[in-house]
């Protein structure tokens, strides 16, 4: 077949394994070692503008927008913890967490703010997200509300809020990459506006198994998805109890039972649409997760002998610099 030389017929494909992090990855780049190198991280863009390599012409810098096929992202909340097993906080950490100011000074403005547990499931020319849903703002005022109906109305000397048990309104936030620690700094001081301390702590190997079993208050994270996403394994009540499910968040109600055992059930694809709509739109009700951003875009940099297309662009579709998955 023409089209598929050189793609799909090869011998023998050879794996190594590169072992310390982009830092080393970028240097086997520059060397030569290796044809592409990811640029999606805007410092990495920034940072290889001057690059002589790139300056000199042999190394091209490929930028492509498109609408990325996301699941759940953002600070997961484990509502049998505490102080999440109250919803009043949950939503209050809606106004508490400044993710576009984050967005805007860490991440220079190039991701945008997600605001749905999902983006990009079309599938058979059906959408299966809520793309009317939108998370507030960052506001101090409106998240002092909601902390106060959940009874943390006492300031303490140190500026957090406590309830009348003297118990402070405070968690700790588990993370696994080092390079988001800027990011999440930005979160924990915006938040002390509000009386709201965040500890972050950072496990590099490990943390997963944790959220898993359940034992943590809340988690910066993200899953992957599907063509179109299938949320049983996250929300349903048979799930919220037992440990090592996708549960996380050990939640679970009869109206979200109904809506994940009708979308197993519904075989019409427009019917299953709507009842992810539902589902999204429950999440966002019972503040189960606060989404973080999602990147619109592929960035690449490539020796001058790859030559990507200057026009190769699809909707939603950004694997075409892999070069095993569908690669050119």
């Amino acid at each position: 077949y023409e089209y598929n030389k050189y793609r799909y017929n090869i011998d023998a494909i050879e794996y190594k394994v590169i072992t310390g992090g982009n830092d080393v990855v970028r240097e086997y780049f520059f060397r030569g070692a290796l044809d592409v190198f990811y640029l999606i991280i805007p410092q990495e863009w920034a940072n290889t503008q001057n690059n002589s390599a790139i300056t000199n012409g042999y190394i091209d810098r490929y930028y492509y927008f498109y609408v990325p096929n996301e699941g759940l992202s953002g600070v997961f909340l484990n509502t049998k913890a505490f102080p999440f097993n109250n919803k009043d906080v949950r939503i209050g950490l809606y106004y508490a967490l400044n993710m576009q100011k984050m967005i805007d000074t860490v991440l220079r403005g190039e991701y945008s703010r997600y605001h749905n547990i999902g983006i990009g499931h079309v599938f058979a020319g059906i959408a299966f997200d809520d793309d009317t849903i939108r998370y507030p703002n960052f506001d101090s005022t409106k998240a002092s509300e909601y902390f106060e109906k959940a009874g943390f109305n006492k300031i303490g000397s140190d500026g957090i809020r406590q309830n009348e048990k003297g118990q402070r309104l405070a968690f700790e936030l588990l993370y696994s990459s080092p390079n988001h620690t800027e990011r999440l700094t930005v979160l924990k001081e915006e938040a002390k506006k509000t009386g709201l301390e965040i500890n972050l702590k950072l496990m590099q190997s490990g943390a997963f198994s944790l959220v898993r079993e359940k034992k943590f208050q809340a988690w910066w994270g993200s899953m992957t998805t599907d063509l179109y996403p299938d949320y049983l394994e996250y929300f349903h009540s048979s799930n919220a109890n037992i440990a090592q499910t996708n549960n996380f968040f050990g939640y679970g109600s009869k109206e979200m039972d109904m809506l994940l055992d009708a979308f197993r059930n519904e075989k019409n694809l427009e019917k299953k649409a709507d009842l992810t709509k539902q589902i999204q739109r429950l999440v966002h009700k019972e503040a189960l997760i606060v989404p973080n951003y999602y990147v619109p875009y592929v960035r690449i940099a490539a020796w001058k002998w790859i030559r990507f297309p200057v026009w190769l662009s699809f909707k939603y579709w950004n694997d075409f610099a892999d070069p095993v998955f569908n690669g050119y």
